[in-house]
This record gives structure tokens, C-alpha cells and sequence, in this order.
């Protein structure tokens, strides 16, 4: 469709999708795609910063936290409509990644369950405190 925009020729354009999802919206899509559960942990950046042994993967993770900006694309080919499933394409990736045995990085794997297991602790002893307090 882009080749056939005269607009268009010559032009870097952000091909993406018009819907916005959050990271958890995005990991329970796939979770509900392959039948498995997951267990989800949302974890205050500062306390977080405090506890992470590498503080820079923080602020590198958050890069990817941001919205696109297609307006460059609107302009040049108002009548583009995404032809793919973002949802199903996301699960078909992630079931073709755990096929091949591709789990990711074993230590931030362990990094991540240890971080999950602290937050819980944490929010575990915080109730505690309010109703003892």
C-alpha cells in the first residue's frame, strides 16, 4: 500500500498499530493464548530502584514504555488498516519462541522471581504493620 502512495515514496514512515495496549494487557493476551497462567507483579519503580542489582536495566526496560507516534503515517496513508491480529500475532510469537526453547535470559528470569518474591513479602509485612500498627 505504501509503494502505491505517491505521498509516501521517499518517506521513513512508523508502521504500527493504531491500539494501544499496556504491558500487562500484552502479557495476558499471551497467557490466555497459550493456557497458561501467569503470575503478574506491579512493583512501584522506586521500590524497585532500591532493591534491583542493576538499576540501569530499569531505565533501559523503560524505553520500551512509551506510545508511537503514527501521525506521519495517517498523513501520508489516512486509509491504512492493520491487516494482522496484534493479539494472535503475539501468541503465535511467543508459542514459536517457547517451541524452539527460547525462555529468554536465565538470569533475568532469576533477577525478576526474585524481585516478584520480594514485592510480596514487602506488601505481605506492610499489611501486617497497618492492621498490627
Amino acid at each position: 500500500a505504501m509503494a502505491a502512495c505517491a505521498a509516501a515514496r521517499g518517506e521513513t514512515v512508523l508502521v504500527g498499530s493504531h491500539r494501544t495496549r499496556s504491558w500487562r494487557e500484552q502479557y495476558e493476551l499471551i497467557a490466555a493464548g497459550l493456557q497458561r497462567r501467569v503470575r503478574m507483579v506491579a512493583a512501584g519503580s522506586a521500590w524497585l530502584r532500591e532493591r534491583i542489582s542493576d538499576a540501569a536495566f530499569l531505565d533501559e526496560t523503560s524505553l520500551w514504555d512509551q506510545l508511537y507516534d503514527l501521525s506521519k503515517l495517517r498523513r501520508l496513508l489516512p486509509a491504512y488498516r492493520e491487516e494482522v491480529d496484534l493479539a494472535a500475532a503475539l501468541v503465535q510469537t511467543a508459542a514459536s519462541a517457547l517451541e524452539r526453547g527460547e525462555l529468554g535470559d536465565p538470569e533475568l528470569a532469576l533477577e525478576a522471581r526474585r524481585l516478584a518474591a520480594a514485592w510480596e513479602n514487602w506488601r505481605a509485612d506492610q499489611s501486617v504493620s497497618i492492621t498490627t500498627g
